[in-house]
């Protein structure tokens, strides 16, 4: 039942977005990163890349993808040949208001996506490889430019897993249900 409510007001608020009037002026971004996960079930921290692109208007809203892939995100048992997570989400994204808005830009996200965590063993007696997990990610940073097209932006957000399915077993003993972890990032911004 919760995660129809949270379906519907994703529907809701996608609703909103598509029928408010449309900006004066748009900026596109496009933002590759270096990044690292730590805490819940990323036992180490680890690193990940990746890039997020999206829309922001000229005044509070935005949406962007974001795609990151850490391949050492479990630790290594001796036995593991892979053990990476792969996260791909689409978000909200609002602009928190201030004065000298073009150059530095705070905001939070958070929107729902796709989380891939990947484990297998030598000769794949043991696998976790096609199993993508429905996640939500939520969080917030800053962009500072250093002219109208290029700038730097961090941020730090968190991932959490959703709802438990029955494909869910596996022989790692992962409850995919729960997966849940941290990732810090900082990455170059282009805007045009």
């Amino acid at each position: 039942m919760r995660a129809v409510h949270s379906s519907g007001l994703w529907v809701l608020v996608l609703v909103l977005v598509l029928v408010l009037p449309a900006p004066a002026r748009a900026d596109w971004t496009v933002s590759p990163f270096l990044g690292g996960q730590m805490g819940g079930d990323a036992l180490h921290k680890n690193t990940a890349v990746g890039i997020s692109g999206g829309w922001t208007s000229g005044g509070w809203l935005g949406a962007e993808a974001d795609f990151s892939w850490a391949p050492q995100f479990f630790e290594q048992s001796g036995f593991t040949t892979e053990r990476q997570v792969t996260t791909f989400m689409g978000n909200l994204v609002v602009a928190i208001p201030h004065g000298g808005r073009d150059m530095f830009q705070p905001y939070v996200s958070g929107g729902l996506g796709l989380i891939r965590p990947t484990l297998s063993e030598p000769g794949g007696i043991f696998a976790l490889t096609d199993k993508n997990k429905l996640g939500a990610d939520i969080g917030g940073g800053a962009t500072v430019f250093f002219n109208r097209s290029v700038g730097v932006r961090g941020d730090v957000r968190y991932f959490h897993g959703l709802h438990e399915q029955d494909s869910d077993a596996n022989a790692f003993n992962l409850d995919l249900a729960a997966f849940h972890f941290w990732r810090t990032s900082a990455g170059l911004v282009v805007r045009f």
